[in-house]
């Protein structure tokens, strides 16, 4: 009864006064949504795995719809923005194919192991795969589903691409399955003309009033992912360079097409990088391996002593290569090539991590198995080095950094140099996602979010690379803010809270 009497206390009827609007201390009203200076009518995508909403290790129907592409063209739909429709190549595929996980040696299909897309797993839960079948298989002949037989799209994305692919008409040509490593079933599926046809040239085709191009991520990712090995290519600053010019120089060729280009994001913001601890050998106090495995490399250490004494290696070299375990938690034993050759005396060049290397992801599965199941002491990273593949060792990360920042140079300075710097947007995603880092956890649209992949907070999908449904708005979000601020528009921003995370392990 007090709020009651409180309410009519005055027999007065008073009308408020309603200040004018930008007075001091009101709430902003939000603009209504605009295209401003840009063109929306019809959005055209050229890019990677990024842009094609692959995650968890495959490209499969929810990521796809969750694309980045795909949400940038619902913001453009919306009323006083008046973008057009949007089309993808479909794979409807509930799970997809995970390269990584499937089996598909066997000459008989029926025998093959088809995985799909990863999951979290077990105690403690770990990225697993899960089952798929033959509809997600990349391989017409068995799988004629796999070819694109819809109408024309607009997201001409295709996983796995390096830039140069999107120029050459081999990339889409079936007769190199399996014989080349510039052929890709993802863009050979949806091509206008497969073996003749480019990716870049389709995209111009599709004739859009506005692009996004975000290609180049592979030419340093593919390299990073697997341990600067060799596996994969690391594209040199002057191919980068000739193709970069060359891509943007045909999406932009109609002079009143408008675009966005994305950067490059820095490998080492990925959890891919990040989640397995340099120092991942742990060893219980009185565990009688240990005196085993130093007993084993008193040799090598040895040698490392002779070799400095002969002035071979310097003593700094020697400390640091020198093989040492203990109870706790260990350095892991890794093979590394920059070290001065010792081959002459017998010694392998081999050392102990520090805080300054970084162990992919994929180590995980082999880290402590047997190299050979019948001796127990043949322990990966103990007693046999564990593969350049499956490591970034400091020297390769400086090299991987430098030809991030190498390429991003490029892309920024390709806008102004071919003189389209008026109609065209730049984001750097590379920012974006390095203040993920450096400040998680991230209050978004009332969410906390990390950049990691554990569940709930996590943007990254189980695979560590690729950002899950909610990093992809997240993604989508700092390319619209790039886009307003070029073209004067307001396209709203997604709130991230309607997409996916990853999931809870099963």
């Amino acid at each position: 009864m007090i709020g009651f009497v409180w309410i009519f206390a005055s027999c007065e009827q008073e009308f408020p006064v309603i200040p004018p609007p930008g007075t001091p201390g009101l709430p902003v009203q939000p603009l209504p949504p605009s295209a401003g200076s840009a063109d929306f009518t019809k959005l055209v995508v050229l890019g990677n795995s990024l842009s094609a909403g692959f995650q968890a290790n495959a490209l499969f129907d929810e990521g796809q719809m969750n694309s980045v592409g795909n949400i940038l063209s619902q913001q453009f739909a919306l009323e006083g923005v008046d973008g057009g429709s949007f089309i993808q190549p479909t794979i409807n595929t509930e799970n997809g194919f995970n390269s990584l996980f499937s089996d598909l040696s066997d000459p008989n299909p029926a025998n093959w192991i088809i995985k799909g897309r990863l999951i979290l797993a077990g105690d403690p839960p770990l990225p697993a795969p899960t089952d798929s079948d033959l509809g997600s298989v990349p391989i017409p002949i068995v799988n004629p589903g796999f070819v694109y037989s819809g109408p024309p799209v607009n997201n001409f994305s295709v996983p796995g691409i390096l830039l140069g692919q999107a120029l050459i008409p081999q990339t889409g040509d079936w007769s190199f399955f399996g014989v080349s490593p510039l052929f890709n079933p993802y863009y050979a599926r949806f091509a206008s003309n497969p073996g003749v046809s480019t990716m870049i040239g389709d995209a111009v085709a599709a004739e859009g009033t506005f692009f996004t191009l975000w290609l180049g991520s592979n030419d340093v990712l593919l390299y990073a992912l697997t341990g600067a090995s060799g596996l994969a290519p690391l594209t040199s600053m002057t191919a980068f360079n000739f193709q970069y010019i060359a891509a943007l120089s045909i999406m932009t060729n109609d002079p009143e097409i408008q675009g966005v280009v994305v950067n490059i994001p820095d490998v080492e913001s990925l959890p891919f990088f990040n989640l397995v601890a340099w120092n991942a050998i742990p060893f219980e106090e009185g565990d009688p391996i240990i005196g085993l495995v130093n007993s084993a490399y008193a040799l090598y250490n040895g040698g490392l002593l002779q070799a400095a004494g002969l002035e071979l290696i310097t003593p700094e070299e020697a400390q640091r290569r020198t093989i040492q375990f203990a109870a706790g938690d260990n350095a892991i034993v890794v093979d590394d090539a920059s070290l001065t050759d010792l081959s002459g005396l017998g010694l392998p060049s081999i050392r102990q991590t520090s805080m300054e290397d970084r162990i992919t992801l994929s180590a995980g599965a082999v880290l402590g198995t047997l190299a050979d199941p019948g001796n127990p002491l043949s322990v990966i990273g103990v007693a046999v080095p564990l593969a350049d593949r499956f490591t970034l060792l400091v020297d390769e990360r400086t090299e991987v950094r430098d030809r991030t920042v190498a390429f991003n140079d490029i892309i920024l300075r390709t806008i102004s140099a071919i003189g389209v710097e008026d109609r065209v947007a730049h984001t750097d995603i590379n920012q974006t996602y390095k203040d993920l880092v450096d400040d998680s956890p991230v209050l978004i649209d009332g969410l906390a979010v990390t950049a990691g992949l554990a569940p709930p907070t996590g943007i990254f999908s189980e695979d560590g690379v690729h950002p899950n449904s909610r990093g992809y708005a997240i993604t989508a979000n700092a390319i619209l803010e790039s886009i307003n601020a070029k073209f004067g528009a307001n396209v709203p921003l997604v709130n991230i809270g309607q997409f996916p995370g990853t999931g809870l392990p099963q």
